[in-house]
């Protein structure tokens, strides 16, 4: 019988005494900053050695391609003064499911934790995913806001990220697995310097140029941690859909682009393209607008305004990008949504 992983013994929403001042500080004061009060005394990052999880596809050509999104826990503040749930059991099932789905690469879309300088919310993270890494399973990662820091920011807190998911630290970070090409970007500009933002617009673009033009590449999946289109109250990012989205819809082979942030699930189509938001691994749920007056009527998915956590399972095949949504309903997983893109 496999050994279930443990829990944690700290949880990483333990409230001390300056954590709860600051929180309620920082809620007070409104904004993203709410997030941030649950780890105003956050553990100090380097404390602990940070297991790394291995990120070269063991099958070639890949097979079986998993993707999720935004896992990171609940604070303290959100659910007290926002009402959100913690979700430690769905959270906890999402990924026991994808460690049994044995995929040949798992794509987490970012937001592993809700607080990136503390350890101990890593710590977390590793003991819900040590399942993963003892199958050897390759993980590739991009980095979300909350990964960033949400009190802190400095190259010390991003090395918390960095130690466990090396391809991080390149913007872009281009994989290709077998005739599948990753194209992984940074979102957050609020934390990255306008000259190395410029840098990997122009590298993003190089990229996508190359991949075009090479014959062992059949499609290109684009992926980002803040969507460039939403019917949440979050909304799309202009930026990302400017800089990221239009260069993805000026190439030959882009058939599918990613993000997560959105706490839930939705689909797009523009300009023959899949344009997919998978944030269903945890973290706290956002309502989607079906309305008519929803920002963007090119959803192809309008199931409910709260939808299930879920992961997406993807099959390569010669013909194409086989998707299925595999949504949570109680106890077991099921198939809400699939869809099928061609090679380019």
């Amino acid at each position: 019988m496999e050994q279930q992983p443990q829990q944690p013994q700290a949880s990483p929403n333990s409230v001390s005494r300056r954590k709860f001042l600051g929180g309620l500080g920082l809620t007070l004061l409104g904004g993203t900053a709410a997030v941030a009060a649950d780890h105003c005394g956050a553990t100090q990052p380097g404390v602990a050695i940070a297991p790394q999880y291995p990120s070269i596809p063991v099958s070639e050509p890949l097979r079986k391609l998993i993707v999720v999104g935004d896992t990171q826990r609940t604070t303290w503040p959100e659910r007290l003064f926002l009402g959100r749930t913690q979700n430690d059991t769905e959270r906890s099932q999402v990924l026991r499911a994808i460690a049994d789905e044995k995929p040949d690469l798992l794509l987490h879309l970012g937001d592993m934790v809700a607080a990136g300088e503390d350890a101990d919310d890593w710590a977390y993270f590793d003991t819900l995913s040590a399942a993963l890494r003892q199958q050897n399973t390759p993980v590739l990662a991009l980095l979300g806001n909350h990964d960033y820091g949400m009190w802190r920011h400095s190259k010390r807190v991003l090395q918390l990220c960095h130690n466990r998911f090396p391809n991080t630290l390149n913007r872009p970070a281009v994989r290709r697995v077998g005739g599948i090409a990753l194209v992984l970007l940074d979102s957050n500009f609020s934390h990255i310097p306008p000259w190395i933002q410029r840098e990997q617009q122009q590298e993003y673009r190089k990229a996508l140029r190359h991949l075009d033009d090479d014959p062992t590449v059949r499609t290109v999946i684009v992926a980002s941690h803040h969507p460039p289109y939403s019917n949440s109250q979050l909304g799309g990012d202009s930026r990302v859909a400017d800089e990221f989205a239009q260069p993805f819809l000026e190439s030959r082979k882009g058939g599918l682009y990613l993000s997560g942030h959105v706490h839930s699930y939705e689909r797009f189509s523009q300009e023959g393209r899949v344009f997919v938001i998978s944030g269903g691994g945890g973290g706290p749920r956002r309502a989607v607008s079906n309305g008519a007056d929803r920002p963007f009527t090119n959803d192809q998915y309008q199931i409910g305004s709260v939808r299930p956590f879920h992961y997406l399972r993807i099959a390569v095949a010669e013909r194409g990008l086989y998707c299925e949504v595999m949504m949570l309903k109680g106890t077991t997983f099921e198939c809400g949504d699939q869809f099928h893109i061609g090679h380019g």
